[in-house]
C-alpha cells in the first residue's frame, strides 16, 4: 500500500490506476490481506509503550475500508498512511482515526476535484467569451469590407 513516490493528495489525484472497489471485484480477498497488512505495519510503528489495534479490529477495519472507501486507489491511501505515521496523535492508533482520516481526505479531494471543475470552467467560458468578441470583430470587418466595396463602386 505504501507507495513513496506519491506524497501528496495532488499526486494521487494523478494516479490513473484502479480504485478499490474495481480491484475488490476482481481480488476481495487479497484486498482486504492488503489493506490489512497496512493497518498492521501502523501497529507497529507505535511506541512499545502504547496500545495496538487488537487484530480482530484490524481486519474489521479493512473491510470497512473495502466496504466505503471503494472510489479511493492506493494511492490515496498512501497518502492517507503518510498523515496517520505523521500524525502528532499517532500515539493512539484506532479504527476512529484510520477512519476519521479517511473521512477527511475524501473530502478535501472532493473539493479539490470541485475546484478544478470549476478553474476548468471558468477558463472554457472565458476562452468562448474571446472566442465570441473574435467571432463578433471578424463579422463587422468582412460587414466593413462588403461595405467599402459598395460605396468605392
Amino acid at each position: 500500500v505504501y507507495n513513496s513516490e506519491i506524497m501528496t493528495m495532488q499526486q494521487a489525484m494523478q494516479d490513473k490506476s484502479l480504485t478499490l472497489g474495481k480491484i475488490n471485484v476482481q481480488k476481495p480477498i487479497v484486498l482486504e490481506g492488503l489493506i490489512e497488512g497496512w493497518i498492521v505495519w501502523l501497529n507497529k510503528m507505535l511506541p512499545p509503550n502504547y496500545p495496538k489495534m487488537p487484530m480482530e479490529q484490524v481486519t474489521f477495519c479493512a473491510k470497512q475500508i473495502v466496504n466505503d472507501y471503494k472510489h479511493l486507489r492506493f494511492s490515496d491511501l498512501s497518502v492517507c498512511f503518510r498523515r496517520i505515521a505523521n500524525s502528532k496523535h499517532f500515539g493512539s492508533l484506532s479504527m476512529n482515526s484510520i477512519i476519521d482520516t479517511l473521512d477527511q481526505y475524501t473530502e478535501e479531494k472532493f473539493n479539490a476535484f470541485e475546484q478544478r471543475s470549476m478553474d476548468y470552467k471558468n477558463q472554457n467560458s472565458f476562452n468562448e467569451v474571446r472566442t465570441s468578441d473574435n467571432t463578433i470583430k471578424e463579422f463587422i470587418k468582412d460587414k466593413n469590407k462588403s461595405i467599402n466595396k459598395y460605396e468605392s463602386k
